[in-house]
């Protein structure tokens, strides 16, 4: 071997090949800076517009935001969103509290874990679902009006008021909140709790001066995950608040969709922007992969053997009920003949859903949804394995980035990223369809997806993987001879995911639809017509579809394909052709 042929094997080996780690991670990395930074561009870019529609034709000017900043009714709307946004995040996280510590510390491993997912189940609920059901609760002649009379109370007027929508947006992020401080709970020691109260402390006061400190940045991290998204609420607001409940989401989304004034809608969600923008850096310490990997997976928990507290036993209970009397009221009404889903009860009936498999239009906004579902669940899956292979795999320069990265989705509000990439289509006049819709379903599911295989490769034994090679095989053929078939489980949990996030959405679906139109678009237009029977048995379909995903994922039928011949497995397949 020649001097010249050694010098470029040692420069492939000592420069090129530890930069070639990173190209796992480029097509996530790509995706996000494409459906994510550019169209932050360019709405910065349309805020600047005297209109707006397109964003290279007209001059440039400061109007759009003298006029915001000249009347007091902007900021009277920005100020009340803020305080709503802060109650529901401050308030989430001390509801959270006492459940996540009372989990994380339970004897019964399987009980902690059912109380667990029975609580965050209702987190994968359609939006649109379960704020339709707490209008059939509060509305006149609904359950609470009826329980107010049985009672002998005078019912107020509990709808269209922004006190109802702060308690319904409390409720629907209480459940992240308990997912993030779950897991960091459970990962610290028992035995600092139990030196604590040994040098005479109580059980409260040693939460405060151990737990809470050492769970500091989960609290952060809780934070920021619900009062991000809490700031862009639109679907709450909406149908809950009326002209009392109005947020800033609620005023934006006729300005950019029905009016098409991108220029305005920018220059409203600008100042939303540089406000997360402040936030993120504040809190940078609670986005770090260590507190998302434990949020995601509860991993190391600490569980005592004598943690028999009823009261918080109870207080779990009752938090459950809570969560849950929405979702229950709207199942039972579409059960029942009374037109108007409400109290007397006129007797089962299956007609509702009768009504419901009649139209064409909702038959065919289910299969668009499940079409966008798959294809969300494909791309979402094909893009985020690898980078989450190399992440757990290599060290690189900006391996940390690259986690930020797919994690930034989960840290701009939804109605935010779908108002970004409708403005840089229009910019390049693209037309509306499901495709558009699925492009951002897959930015919305990234995070998830990601987070799911990351932690099946933070748990892999890599010696399976060395072993394999000292066999004679090449990194090449070890991968897909052993550890794709290992990621398998992982990568189907994951796609069910990406399906569930898909079905839930509403707001980016809206923004971004042409016409076709997903369910949850479609649900959203027949409220419209007000309270209906066949709105709760179109809800209840979604719900017990989105319930059936989250049990199949549970159950893991797929851990039961190695038991198949072995000509029939996909890894078989793979590996000899290989």
């Amino acid at each position: 071997m020649t001097t010249n042929t050694q010098s470029a094997k040692s420069y492939f080996i000592n420069v090129i090949r530890p930069k070639l780690k990173i190209l796992p991670t480029l097509p996530l990395a790509l995706w996000v800076v494409f459906f994510i930074a550019v169209p932050l561009i360019f709405t910065v870019a349309y805020s600047f517009q005297t209109y707006g529609y397109y964003v290279v034709d007209l001059p440039w000017t400061l109007e759009n935001y003298r006029g915001l900043f000249d009347t007091s009714a902007y900021y009277e709307m920005f100020l009340k969103t803020v305080i709503v946004s802060l109650i529901i995040s401050i308030v989430g996280m001390i509801i959270a509290t006492p459940m996540a510590y009372y989990l994380s510390r339970i004897a019964s491993k399987r009980l902690g874990v059912a109380l667990l997912l029975i609580m965050v189940i209702p987190l994968w609920m359609n939006i649109v679902v379960r704020n339709y059901a707490w209008i059939s609760m509060t509305i006149k002649g609904g359950v609470m009006d009826r329980l107010h009379q049985a009672v002998g109370l005078n019912y107020g007027d509990w709808l269209f008021h922004i006190e109802l929508v702060t308690v319904v947006g409390i409720l629907l992020f209480v459940p992240i909140s308990l997912l993030v401080l779950y897991g960091s709970m459970g990962s610290i020691s028992q035995e600092i709790e139990e030196a604590s109260m040994d040098l005479g402390n109580s059980r409260i006061k040693t939460f405060f001066k151990t737990i809470f400190p050492l769970s500091a940045s989960s609290y952060q991290t809780a934070f920021l995950l619900t009062f991000m998204p809490s700031l862009a609420m639109y679907v709450t607001p909406k149908l809950l608040g009326g002209v009392d409940g109005m947020l800033l989401a609620s005023v934006l989304m006729p300005v950019v969709k029905s009016s098409l004034n991108f220029a305005k809608g920018g220059a409203i969600v600008i100042p939303i922007m540089l406000l997360l923008l402040v936030v993120t850096f504040l809190l940078r310490r609670g986005i770090n992969i260590e507190n998302v990997y434990r949020a995601g997976v509860g991993s190391n928990i600490a569980r005592g053997t004598n943690r028999k507290n009823p009261w918080l036993f109870m207080y779990c209970i009752i938090l459950i009920v809570i969560s849950y009397i929405p979702v229950f009221s709207l199942v039972f009404f579409s059960f029942d003949a009374n037109p108007l889903a409400m109290l007397p009860l006129m007797g089962p009936s299956w007609v509702w859903y009768q009504d419901m498999l009649n139209s064409t239009g909702l038959l065919n906004a289910l299969k668009a949804t499940v079409l966008v579902g798959l294809e969300t669940a494909a791309i979402a899956v094909v893009i985020s394995a690898p980078a989450a292979y190399a992440v757990t795999r290599f060290k690189f320069m900006g391996r940390g980035l690259i986690v930020f990265m797919s994690l930034l989705p989960m840290l701009i509000p939804e109605f935010i990223t779908g108002m970004a990439i409708m403005l840089m289509l229009n910019a390049f006049d693209a037309r509306l369809s499901l495709h558009t819709i699925a492009v951002g379903h897959v930015t919305l599911a990234i995070p998830f997806v990601f987070l799911t295989i990351l932690a099946q490769q933070y748990g892999f034994d890599r010696h399976i993987e060395e072993a394999s090679q000292d066999l004679g095989s090449s990194p090449i053929g070890g991968f897909f001879k052993v550890t794709l078939p290992q990621m398998m489980p992982a990568l189907i949990a994951a796609g069910f995911l990406a399906i569930t996030v898909s079905f839930n959405d509403y707001v980016v679906s809206f923004l971004l639809t042409g016409t076709d139109t997903t369910f949850p678009v479609f649900i959203f237009g027949l409220l419209k017509s007000g309270v209906s029977p066949t709105v709760n048995a179109a809800g209840s379909l979604l719900l017990a579809a989105v319930v059936g995903l989250l049990i199949i994922g549970l159950l893991r039928p797929w851990k039961y394909l190695d038991k198949l011949p072995k000509k029939y497995r996909v890894s078989s397949f793979i590996s000899e052709r290989m």
